[in-house]
């Protein structure tokens, strides 16, 4: 929704009887900028098979990214616990945990972190401020948890303004793109130190 996109997505590669190439590029959607996008399944679609293990599709379309020399591979996840989501999760080479300012945001920080770290992803975790405000201050919650922001993006009219236009907001804003320069830099320095145009990049909505 937020990225103005409609058609086949994940619901249509855990619906299909057989899965190959043809099926994988028609659930990756092209966004004018150049991403391809896996649309989030309908609720309740990414239950698991009927042996009750993970649904084997996913996997399956990580598997063709790789095939197909995807540099990044973004995967937006609800905060659940399911067997999809523990596959995720040891699957990326990074996590990173995006927390808003606010008593429940903190507060689900503390017990967020501390799950990701008793299920072994401590080395994998990276933190991300959003709707950072000059007015709040996180030292002693970030020296608490003992980690640092790799990027805080705070609250400007542009950001809301991208939302509503369904366009990424580094698109559209010389500011923005700043404010998010260090954030894609955390995920792929490469990318913005010279990488040829051909380079693509897939965000995966979960």
């Amino acid at each position: 929704i937020r990225m103005g996109l409609d058609g086949p997505g994940l619901s249509d590669l855990l619906a299909a009887p057989e899965i190959d190439a043809a099926v994988m590029e028609r659930v990756l959607l092209r966004h004018e900028s150049g991403a391809r996008v896996a649309l989030a399944p309908a609720p309740g679609s990414a239950a698991p098979d009927a042996f009750g293990g993970l649904h084997p599709r996913p996997p399956r379309l990580l598997a063709y990214l790789d095939e197909q020399r995807f540099d990044v591979v973004l995967l937006d996840t609800r905060g659940t616990a399911g067997d999809l989501e523990g596959y995720l999760l040891e699957a990326v080479d990074h996590i990173y945990y995006i927390f808003t300012p606010t008593p429940c945001g903190i507060f689900d920080l503390y017990r967020g972190v501390a799950a990701l770290r008793r299920a072994g992803h401590r080395a994998k975790l990276r933190l991300v401020l959003n709707h950072a405000s000059a007015g709040v201050d996180m030292t002693e919650v970030l020296g608490d948890i003992r980690m640092k922001t790799v990027a805080e993006i705070p609250t400007l009219p542009a950001l809301a303004a991208a939302e509503h236009a369904h366009l990424p907001a580094c698109l559209s804003d010389d500011v923005i793109s700043e404010v998010l320069l260090d954030l894609a830099l955390s995920i792929h320095p490469e990318a913005l130190a010279g990488a040829p145009a051909s380079r693509q990049v897939a965000p995966v909505r979960r």
